[in-house]
């Protein structure tokens, strides 16, 4: 039987019709995807504001300014290591800040907070470091579970044994570790080591990092 001309019709239009549809059903997939990403860009952005804002009064400009009139402990935290088992120029100026406040006396002991792991142990690195500046070993304890900013501030809450604590990194990554430190419940105050000698391009990352870890800081870190 030969088909009707209405269906003859409909045969050849159907196809044309979902060509036609596909267009469309990709601009919308992809106007859908770019609000996402402006959505999660807008939420990144605002918790990195949110993080500055709150942990600014906590942050030291000076050595001077944090005094000598209670005790205190620096916590020093990791940035990796060459791979010859060196600091970083990073962790270099990190451990530097920090062994100036045990000489200056404004804390009495430095905890080295890292990773130990694929063969590199950065607390112990940083240690030695230490002890070729002046600190007495028995003055340096070592965090090898401080894998992250939020994994040291968890050691902290024991080690710091309710002291005072120095959070010693620098200005970039500064704000997010007082953040954290205060999210934890320390009484800490942060005080940044400089970075000079450090490449641009590394800078640059570590600065950019710190946009979307502001928004795990604030939503995701639990303690």
């Amino acid at each position: 039987m030969t088909a009707s001309p209405r269906l003859a019709w409909l045969r050849l239009r159907r196809p044309i019709g979902f060509a036609a549809s596909a267009p469309g059903q990709e601009m919308a997939l992809l106007m859908l995807a770019a609000g996402a990403a402006g959505l999660v860009a807008g939420v990144a952005a605002a918790s990195r504001l949110w993080v500055v804002r709150r942990s600014a009064p906590f942050v030291a400009g000076a050595a001077a300014e944090l005094g000598t009139d209670q005790p205190r402990v620096a916590a020093v935290l990791g940035a990796g290591l060459r791979p010859d088992g060196s600091p970083t120029a990073l962790l270099a100026r990190r451990v530097e800040a920090g062994v100036a406040l045990y000489q200056a006396g404004t804390v009495t002991r430095l905890i080295m907070s890292g990773a130990a792991e694929m063969g590199q142990d950065q607390p112990a690195a940083m240690a030695r470091y230490a002890v070729a500046q002046g600190v007495p070993q028995h003055h340096i304890e070592l965090d090898r579970n401080g894998v992250n900013t939020a994994a040291t501030c968890r050691g902290l809450i024991v080690r710091a044994g309710g002291r005072s604590v120095v959070l010693v990194t620098q200005e970039f990554h500064m704000s997010r570790a007082v953040y954290l430190g205060r999210k934890a419940g320390l009484d800490v105050v942060g005080f940044a080591s400089p970075d000079t000698e450090v490449r641009p391009k590394a800078l640059l990352k570590a600065r950019l990092r710190e946009i979307p870890a502001a928004a795990k800081a604030v939503f995701l870190d639990r303690f």
